[in-house]
Parts: structure tokens; sequence; C-alpha cells
């Protein structure tokens, strides 16, 4: 069973991945939920199947992230890892508010700190399963290159 989670941290790496590559995607989803209410329902008309069916996506894999994270808090004997992926995402949440109240939500500077979130993550878990299943540590490595 931990087997299992560890491979949806290996999931999550690639979701953390499509975000690092293309961060306004993601972004210009939220901003769409925070813009019309009524986003999910089928009434709506300025949204698209499609769009819609993305939008789902996004927010189940964000869901079962954030489960995720708080279960491998409880649970893994790696759990100051997962305390710190919770808290660099949550930095970027505080973040993104403050750009929205400035009216940068979007822009460059925005997507820069959405891209530095998804590269710390990326590195943090892959620190995860590469213990769980090889014992073998990139933060401890990089820090023995310097």
């Amino acid at each position: 069973m931990t087997t299992l989670f560890f491979v949806l941290g290996i999931l999550f790496v690639i979701y953390e991945l499509s975000v690092f590559r293309n961060p306004s995607i993601e972004a210009k989803f939220i901003d769409k939920i925070r813009k019309d209410k009524d986003y999910f329902s089928t009434d709506n008309t300025n949204v698209t199947k499609h769009e819609r069916n993305q939008g789902c996506i996004i927010a189940f894999i964000q869901i079962f992230y954030f489960l995720w994270t708080i279960l491998g808090m409880l649970i893994s004997t790696q759990w100051k890892t997962f305390i710190f992926i919770f808290i660099v995402s949550l930095v970027a949440g505080l973040t993104s508010k403050i750009y929205q109240k400035l009216k940068l939500y979007g822009k460059a500077i925005h997507l820069f700190t959405k891209r530095i979130d998804a590269l710390l993550c990326i590195i943090l878990m892959l620190e995860i399963v590469l213990v769980h299943f090889h014992d073998f540590s990139i933060i401890n490595y990089l820090l023995s290159i310097v």
C-alpha cells in the first residue's frame, strides 16, 4: 500500500512538470473560476464543454494532491519533507493573493512565482520518492557538491 502511495507521488511530479512547463493554463483556470461562480454549471454558456472538463481534471488533481500531502504528513517517515511541500504551496498561494490585489495575477512575475513553486515541489517530491524506493537523497547529494 505504501508503494501505491509513493507511485501517486510520481503522478504528482508529472502534474508539477506540466505546471512548470506552462503555468498560465492553471492560472487562467483559477482566474475564470474566481470571475464566474457558475463555472462548472452545465447551464453556463460562456464555458465550453472542453474547458469545463479540463477544469474538472485540474480541480480533481489539486484535491488529491492536497490530500496526498496531508496524508504524507500524517503517516510517512518523511513528514518533514511533506510539511515543506505544504509550506511552499502555501507561500505560493499567498503570493498569488497578493498578485491578485496588485492586479499582477497572470502576469510574468506571477507565472515566474508559479514556476519556482513547481520546481521546488518537483525536487521535494522526487526526494520523497527516491528516498522511499532507493534510499537516495537528492538534497544531500546537491549539498555535497557545493
